[in-house]
């Protein structure tokens, strides 16, 4: 019987595997924190950043605390900390090779770079990557420490600040596309339309899903029915990615505050609006956020990753919409920073970043009485004389109720705390993906792949074996932030010294099948090992499709590798078994000349007998936004493994003969009927 990739999905296994190439690179790059780089901050303290111009718009750095005046509400404050910066020039060039500066250096500013990948296009990101490598190379200087978040939360012990170029640029090779649906032109702000009874934006909703999804319109009655319905569900998918971008942003906001020097954050995206899911404006969440950054002293730069690129479209309302561009204004405006909305040059944008505040005053005052009041407060800082000059400042804060400090009492409660934080715990590097698929015959439709970095683990010595001793906690939150599912299990084995070695090489893998509605899903996970306490934590997102409502869908994208003589397998597990190839998880890693395996399931296709013939599939290999394999148009029905009452298995195999570097697989499924295609994707990497 031929071996194929489903039977290791269907069970929970722990065992060790083979992702050497990806833990040896994090494991030799872990950054050193250095002690003079963290300083404490009194929670009562405002902190304001001020960069002074003058009538030709050049940088003013001779000023003294007796120029400035700072005023809340309209009310003069006593200045009880005043500095002037001037940062150096950039050094980079004497880095190039990536190694550390001296350990005398001091870190004077930190940079967090931002990308919202769950706010941003496949081609946008791509732009962004271009760019932000160029930051890396030529902008940043030996005493920056910098740090790549990403809002999907896919990098792990990747995103943490550092000086170490090569982990940056490795970081930012790992950002990728979050592909949760094709790209629509029903927009947030269209949707937001409809629901306030907007006839216009009802007709153009109409529109767009004749357009994209092949909706018939059968009465007038019905036809709105669905327009709103459609709306309610982009409203609420869009609100649970608005609350994560903002959750993460706080959380990178509140590990800066206490960071030494200048705090900027370059916020990269395609923007986000501020609705809620009754299509109704709610800016509280945004303002607390943004309020915390502008009191802490955090700047934020807005960068607009779809630049000029985008143009609006007549039916959308907007796209890319201007409420998302003014989102980015106003971020930027509230903490002293600026918003780079039109222009393609991100890279430029950045270097203006840096070049705006090489010379600022730090001022800081202590929360005036009444502020107590929970309500936004306005900032003003100017100077006394000189009225040539212009203040560039944050423009006020939101007080914030700080939540009591519990301490967690139990091991248990600090991973379940560790797992709730949209930043992870890196003292164990944990990677997980979790992948949509349905087969006839099994219930479960996600499968959730967890692996675990064995050279961080401690291992309890006894005589000759080493011991393993860790629990695996998951969570899944649907897309109301509700608990849909969890688990906690513990391990524990007695390793010889041969399996020993390899555990510290390879690590652990765990499977295992959930059974999920239809919905969006994040789902987290913890790893703690037990005795040592070290923790690790990581999150992946899944979309589990409503199949009953017969649109074409496809599972996700599984990649396998093998020789060009191996029988094609099917998709049947996660095992490499009789010379037949091994599914990979997260980003896999080929050499040049190996063959891939691509395998999916298309559901809801047409044809006779779930053939496949009224489906074409188009395959593509991408780089950057650079195609560099893409395959004609085929019938599905060609590309065919295997079909049972849920769908159509396909794949086929490819030749890399690419060059060293990170690429991007790409499938897309049109059916006759539905004008819109569907597309998954899958990461991986080509090295010697």
């Amino acid at each position: 019987m031929q071996a194929s990739f489903l039977s290791a999905l269907l069970h929970i296994t722990l065992l060790a595997c083979l992702l050497i190439s990806q833990v040896a690179v994090v494991n030799a790059q872990q950054p050193t924190v250095e002690p003079d780089d963290v300083i404490r901050l009194d929670t009562n303290l405002v902190q304001v950043r001020a960069v002074v111009t003058d009538r030709k718009g050049q940088l003013v750095d001779n000023l003294k605390q007796e120029d400035f005046e700072v005023l809340e509400n309209g009310q003069p404050q006593q200045i009880s900390f005043f500095a002037v910066e001037r940062l150096p020039g950039n050094v980079s060039g004497q880095r190039a090779d990536g190694q550390r500066p001296a350990q005398g250096v001091a870190r004077t500013r930190s940079i967090g770079l931002f990308v919202d990948t769950v706010h941003m296009t496949p081609n946008s990101l791509f732009r962004a990557q271009q760019q932000l490598r160029r930051f890396v190379d030529e902008m940043m200087t030996d005493r920056d420490s910098v740090a790549i978040i990403s809002t999907s939360g896919n990098l792990g012990i990747l995103q943490q600040f550092t000086s170490d170029r090569r982990m940056l640029r490795y970081a930012i090779d790992r950002l990728t596309p979050f592909l949760m649906k094709s790209f629509t032109l029903y927009t947030p702000a269209l949707a937001a339309g409809v629901l306030n009874g907007d006839e216009d934006a009802i007709k153009a909703a109409l529109i767009i899903l004749h357009d994209e999804e092949g909706y018939e319109v059968p009465t007038a009655r019905m036809s709105a029915s669905y327009a709103v319905a459609r709306a309610r569900e982009i409203l609420a998918e869009e609100d649970n990615l608005r609350r994560t971008t903002l959750e993460t942003l706080e959380a990178l906001g509140e590990r800066m505050a206490t960071m030494k020097g200048q705090r900027l954050i370059a916020f990269v995206s395609d923007g986000f609006t501020n609705y809620d899911r009754e299509g109704s404006s709610d800016r509280s969440k945004f303002e607390q956020v943004i309020g915390r950054l502008a009191r802490s002293g955090v700047i934020v730069y807005s960068l607009y990753a779809m630049g000029l690129i985008g143009r609006p479209h007549p039916l959308s309302t907007g796209v890319p919409s201007k409420v998302s561009q003014d989102t980015l204004r106003d971020m930027a405006d509230e903490t002293g920073g600026r918003a780079y909305i039109n222009t393609n040059d991100i890279g430029g944008s950045l270097q203006k970043m840096i070049e705006g505040n090489s010379v600022y005053y730090t001022l800081a005052y202590y929360l005036p009485k009444g502020a107590d009041d929970y309500k936004f407060r306005k900032i003003t800082v100017r100077l006394k004389e000189h009225a040539d000059y212009s203040v560039r400042a944050q423009r006020g804060y939101m007080p914030t109720k700080s939540a009591p400090e519990t301490a967690a009492a139990t091991p248990q409660e600090k991973l379940f705390k560790a797992m709730l934080s949209p930043l992870p715990a890196t003292t164990i590097d944990v990677t997980s993906s979790a992948d949509y698929l349905e087969r006839e015959g099994d219930d479960a439709q996600v499968t959730l792949r967890v692996h675990i970095d064995g050279g961080a683990l401690a291992f309890k010595q006894r005589e000759k074996e080493h011991l393993l001793q860790c629990e695996l906690v998951f969570i899944v939150l649907d897309q109301t932030g509700k608990i849909a599912t969890n688990s906690a299990e513990k391990y524990e084995a007695a390793l010889t010294p041969e399996q020993y070695e390899q555990a510290k090489r390879s690590g652990f893998r765990y499977n295992t099948r959930l059974s999920m509605k239809p919905g969006f899903y994040q789902v987290r996970v913890g790893v703690r090992e037990v005795g040592s306490e070290l923790l690790g934590t990581s999150t992946s997102w899944v979309e589990v499709p409503d199949l009953n409502k017969r649109k074409l869908a496809l599972s996700s994208l599984f990649l396998g590798q093998g020789s060009t003589d191996t029988p094609a397998p099917a998709l049947e597990g996660g095992q490499k078994r009789n010379g037949q190839p091994k599914l990979i998880i997260g980003p896999a890693f080929f050499k040049p000349g190996d063959s891939v395996f691509y395998r999916f399931v298309a559901y809801n296709v047409s044809g006779e007998a779930q053939a496949g013939t009224d489906n074409m599939v188009k395959v593509e290999i991408m780089q950057g936004e650079k195609a560099v394999f893409t395959s004609a148009w085929q019938p599905l029905n060609s590309l065919a493994i295997r079909r049972d009452k849920r769908g159509t298995e396909a794949g086929g195999q490819l030749k890399l003969n690419l060059t060293s570097g990170r690429y991007l697989l790409r499938v897309t499924v049109k059916g006759s009927k539905a004008k819109k295609a569907v597309a998954q994707t899958a990461d991986f990497e080509i090295g010697s």
